[in-house]
């Protein structure tokens, strides 16, 4: 099972969110082209497979000294 995301026209994503299924990122898009009275089709986007990668940069705390 992986994450999905909605690319837009111009081959980048177009939200940060990652949803579980398909079928959650296709309800997003259509929500949000709705509240827009539907007047603009989702033309060109598309749903995408995504991995999410995060990073952790660690900085210690003044009071350990300089054990790194």
């Amino acid at each position: 099972a992986g994450l999905w995301g909605i690319m837009n026209p111009w081959g980048d994503l177009w939200t940060h969110e990652a949803f579980e299924t398909r079928a959650e990122a296709q309800a997003y898009l259509e929500k949000w082209w709705a509240a827009f009275d539907g007047s603009k089709p989702a033309t060109g986007y598309r749903i995408v497979p995504v991995k999410v990668m995060t990073s952790v940069d660690f900085s210690p705390h003044p009071s350990a000294g300089d054990r790194t």
